[in-house]
């Protein structure tokens, strides 16, 4: 893996070193460099050679105006190991940037990364799959066909279709000659659930083998969208220059056609940099956002471009246009009414490092929502980020967050229930806080199910000093739950609440059993705890009612019925309650 190391810390040494002198450019008579950016190349050298220093928090500042932030009502799980090697004992490498590597359908998640188990020389793509929302997973599968320590594969992303087909995509190096490593952009699909993946397939077409790296799936249908960032043509002298590339397939990946540059960008005027591109798909529209760095121009900060005939031609690029120094590592999302999600990492007119979301509702054509989603600045940022929406088109949001010291990264949540107006209370994922190594946690994935449970994976380097394992956590909203109460008056035995059928679409039935004549009341909640509608507010003679509930205006998602009895006493008055709440699945 000593390759991997090198390729890797010279990609992140040159997009990184671009960045700081841009902003050391652009920050210049804005306050004191030694607590913005005039040590950043120190800090950098830090983190790829793993010396430890000491660091304090600078004092919190930001510069964007945003609403007050709601509290934090998600809570995350109990971490628990992916890969079923033993712990601590190889690298496991998930991603840089904001491509996907986790997907959630109901109660089945998906996870790639990249994994040396078989030998310190090579790596391959493994993939790991749970049936029950995470609380196991099943044997992990290996993706890539190479023998050990014969290639070097890294920085995948997955896609998963309406059917379960599973797509994988990654940087390879089994075409290098010599002792130079050139990377390409490869393929395998799994037809089966994941039980087994397909043959591994090139999917660039350039005869020039140089470094493609960066990764991202999408699908619709059987379109599969690629995108990668390529030196295709860098001569070699200096440093690679690169520039945003895609490929499509019609077929569900079994032919790939000709590639195609989707950034507008001179491939000969440098220095030019497109990098750590993301991709979302939806029917026929491709989104492309990436980060474009030029030097010359100082220029650092996001990109976007889009193709509406399924990726034949794409459009003019668009700036997406922020108060700040400098934006970096995008992460992309298109929800059912096709508004633009992104979120990225951003450094603020005060020099401090923020996660920025802005949301389009014209197709890309501009961004006039930008709000913040972390609730401190940091001084330095991370190189990991997603955003993802539930089935109400809010957006959530998981990053690598140095909050908390320089030398320690944890990945930090947070989600919006308005449309992205305001977002909630930071959450910290991780339930072990860094204590090994310099960088503990890092390359974190987000995914969120129909019921707005939220699934996050990264990589651990909780059980080595040098290598990370892969783990995952569950996050769920703190609401209303299942229960039943009373306080054990003979009156209330007897009292009883069903619903039938759950989940449903439009209709069920709801019959409760009372022992005695008194007041009910019968109430539907959300998942977070809120009324959103009175079904019964009245007096009832003992014995068992029903009645016909037909939400309206529900999203599909959990809900809680919730039953209070108070019965009359021999003097007609209401003594004890009897309180029951049931959980019901609504599905639209």
């Amino acid at each position: 893996m000593k390759r991997v190391y090198i390729f890797i810390r010279r990609i992140l040494w040159i997009s990184l070193l671009l960045i700081s002198n841009v902003i050391e450019a652009n920050s210049k008579g804005l306050g004191d460099p030694s607590k913005g950016f005039g040590m950043l190349n120190l800090q950098l050298r830090q983190i790829f050679q793993s010396d430890r220093l000491g660091y304090e928090p600078a004092p919190t500042c930001r510069d964007l105006a945003i609403s007050q932030y709601k509290d934090g009502d998600y809570t995350f799980s109990k971490n628990i190991q992916v890969n079923d090697d033993p712990a601590g004992t190889a690298e496991h490498f998930t991603k840089i940037g904001g491509a996907n590597i986790i997907v959630a359908r109901g109660d089945t998640l998906y996870i790639v990364w990249s994994d040396a188990r078989e030998g310190t020389t090579g790596s391959q793509i493994y993939f790991a799959k749970s049936i029950n929302g995470g609380q196991s997973f099943l044997p992990n599968v290996k993706v890539g066909d190479m023998p050990p320590n014969t290639a070097i594969m890294f920085f995948p992303s997955i896609a998963v279709d309406a059917i379960g087909r599973i797509y994988v995509a990654w940087s390879d190096s089994r075409n290098s000659s010599g002792d130079t490593a050139t990377f390409d952009i490869y393929f395998a699909k799994s037809d089966d659930g994941g039980l087994t993946f397909s043959q591994n397939r090139c999917v660039t077409d350039t005869s020039s083998r140089e470094i493609q790296y960066g990764v991202s799936i999408g699908v619709a249908g059987d379109n599969v969208y690629i995108v990668w960032a390529d030196a295709r043509h860098w001569d070699g002298s200096g440093d690679p220059k690169f520039h945003i590339y895609s490929d499509r397939s019609r077929d569900g990946g079994l032919t790939f056609s000709k590639d195609i540059k989707v950034d507008d960008f001179p491939v000969d005027v440098p220095p030019y940099g497109e990098i750590f591109p993301c991709i979302n798909v939806l029917d026929d529209t491709v989104y492309v956002i990436w980060s474009h760095l030029n030097l010359d121009a100082l220029e650092c900060d996001i990109r976007l471009d889009k193709s509406v005939d399924g990726g034949v031609t794409f459009g003019t690029d668009i700036k997406v246009t922020v108060s700040g120094l400098a934006q970096i590592f995008p992460s992309l999302t298109i929800d059912k009414n096709r508004a633009i999600h992104i979120a990225f990492y951003n450094v603020n007119l005060t020099g401090r490092w923020q996660i920025l979301y802005a949301k389009s509702t014209d197709g890309g054509a501009s961004f006039s929502q930008i709000t913040e989603v972390t609730d401190t600045t940091f001084t330095y940022n991370g190189m990991s980020i997603n955003i993802t929406t539930d089935t109400d088109c809010n957006p959530y949001c998981v990053w690598e967050d140095l909050r908390e010291s320089l030398n320690i990264s944890h990945p930090y949540f947070s989600y919006s229930d308005d449309g992205g107006n305001s977002f909630s209370k930071n959450v910290r994922v991780v339930d072990k806080p860094g204590t090994i190594g310099d960088v503990d946690q890092f390359g974190v994935g987000l995914a969120v199910d129909d019921n707005k449970n939220v699934y996050a994976v990264w990589s651990d380097r909780r059980n080595h000093a040098q290598w990370y394992d892969i783990y995952f956590a569950k996050g769920t909203q703190a609401g209303i739950e299942e229960s039943q109460s009373s306080k054990l008056n003979p009156d209330l035995v007897g009292t009883k609440l069903e619903i039938y059928p759950t989940p449903f679409r439009q209709t069920t039935s709801i019959s409760y059993q009372l022992p005695a004549r008194g007041r009910i009341s019968l109430k539907a909640y959300n998942l977070a705890g809120g009324l959103i509608e009175v079904l019964i507010d009245d007096i009832r003679d003992c014995g068992t009612h029903t009645l016909g509930w037909t939400p309206e205006g529900f999203s599909t998602g959990v809900y809680f019925l919730r039953l209070e009895f108070s019965p009359f006493s021999q003097k007609d008055e209401l003594v004890n309650d009897f309180v029951t709440t049931k959980r019901v699945v609504i599905l639209k």
